[in-house]
């Protein structure tokens, strides 16, 4: 009877050990376990009780998974935690696309050839393509019970970007000791101790370890970097060509001549400039802006544009909202928007002709004039109420596709294809607004144009 007893309990003992350290492996394979959508941008991926979720990429395409240049990805699981993260690449180290281009927030993050291997406890894990874009075309997590013994690392705290100055803070597992080094060696016992929130000046990594009981924790990492911001003017903004990030842009009572979603367009002594995912709300139809705001310069296709980034806030500036919502447009011709004279501006012609090209389905539309013709995008199935007739179109200048001028019209006629200021209609509030945001009396004939029925878009031809 003992000696069964024994065999019992030994049985036991061997079960739950064994549940314990039970380890489970999901793989997600760029071919056959795609997104729903093979477009980039903020995507997710979920397979069994993990979650890829790309601040920007591509996780769709069926070829490999895509994370961008400065973006974050962040797998999660909903099961115990996440014990180790294998990247097979389709670029070696830290060439682009490769495993070393990956930084990850937390745990210890190794690369060899095109594969990079994250390895800790946690539920949550960051990865940020700091050197680069990175392309996965497998990405392999285990999860399971983390060693109930094992002292968790530290988690360092602190603006990863900064122009001055910041502040580093490290916390750890209650009871344990902090060590920590600046100097990208690995912290050991010998190490700087850390007992109070601590300054950097300058770029550098910061490596954490959490000592208790004689054990220490896998090392926790973080890069800071200090950046300079370059000082410069709309005028000398839409003369560059190359990109450049952290750029301090100083405006002198600028105009914003068009505003739709998170774009801004902005004219300022006859030169236009295009604000992209500027996420200042305040920068609506007509306003005036001064003062300075930070962003990165892009050349996109040769379109100058600035686009957000960390720093980005409406702090510095001055903004006195517009006191019509009339289109403030620029006469142009066919030909001075060929020659690129009109890049981001808010343009006008006048008594133009719209054409149409039809291949099968699909139709083209294009303002001719004389032997050049200029093509229409963005609105093209509106585009067809002005085909024939000789009208005057408000556009944006707002695009070069293989070198060639496009624009996007907004206004057609009497006809408005875009809204130009920004609607907040409650959900539950009923009615219909026209896109300058004022209620329309119930019962009336509406003109032809764009609506706001109930919190949806609604055209009236």
């Amino acid at each position: 009877m003992t000696k069964l007893l024994r065999l019992l309990t030994l049985t036991m003992l061997i079960l739950v050990c064994g549940g314990i350290n039970a380890q489970t492996t999901i793989t997600f394979d760029s071919k056959t376990d795609k997104a729903s959508s093979a477009q980039s941008g903020a995507v997710s991926l979920t397979k069994d009780a993990v979650t890829i979720n790309a601040e920007e990429g591509i996780l769709g395409n069926g070829k490999e998974y895509r994370f961008y240049k400065g973006k974050k990805v962040t797998l999660t699981t909903t099961k115990d935690q996440i014990l180790s993260v294998e990247f097979t690449c389709t670029a070696l180290g830290k060439e682009k696309y490769g495993p070393g281009c990956f930084t990850a927030a937390s745990g210890e993050y190794n690369f060899s050839g095109k594969v990079g291997t994250w390895t800790g406890a946690a539920s949550s894990v960051v990865f940020t393509a700091t050197g680069n874009q990175v392309r996965a075309t497998k990405i392999v997590v285990t999860i399971g019970k983390a060693d109930p013994t094992a002292v968790k690392e530290p988690t360092i705290t602190g603006n990863a970007t900064f122009e001055t100055s910041t502040t580093v803070t490290i916390t750890g597992p209650e009871g344990a000791d902090i060590y920590y080094t600046t100097d990208d060696r690995t912290p050991t016992t010998s190490s700087q101790k850390y007992t109070a929130p601590f300054s950097l000046t300058e770029s550098t990594t910061v490596n954490a370890i959490a000592v208790k009981g004689g054990k220490s924790s896998n090392v926790a990492s973080k890069d800071f970097s200090k950046i300079t911001c370059t000082d410069a003017t709309l005028e000398e903004v839409v003369g560059w060509t190359a990109d450049k990030t952290y750029v301090k842009l100083a405006l002198n009572n600028a105009k914003v001549i068009y505003a739709d979603g998170n774009t801004v367009h902005l004219r300022e002594n006859g030169k236009c400039l295009m604000l992209y995912n500027v996420g200042i709300l305040a920068l609506t139809l007509n306003s005036t802006v001064s003062g300075s705001i930070k962003m990165n310069f892009k050349s996109y296709n040769g379109i100058p544009e600035m686009m957000k980034n960390e720093f980005t806030n409406a702090g510095d500036l001055s903004i006195t909202a517009g006191s019509s919502l009339e289109l403030d447009a620029t006469v142009t011709t066919v030909e001075d928007l060929l020659a690129k004279k009109n890049l981001c501006d808010l343009v006008l012609l006048k008594n133009v002709t719209v054409t149409a090209e039809v291949t099968g389905k699909d139709a083209k539309y294009f303002i001719v004039s004389g032997a050049k013709k200029i093509q229409l995008w963005g609105n093209q199935n509106l585009s067809a109420v002005g085909v024939g007739k000789s009208l005057d179109i408000y556009a944006l200048c707002n695009s070069i596709y293989s070198n060639n001028v496009q624009i996007k019209p907004v206004k057609v006629g009497d006809i408005t294809l875009g809204i130009n200021n920004t609607i907040v209609v409650e959900s539950k509030k009923q009615g219909i607004y026209n896109i300058n945001g004022v209620k329309m009396s119930e019962g009336q004939t509406l003109p032809a144009g764009l609506y706001i029925k109930n919190g949806k878009k609604v055209i009236v031809k």
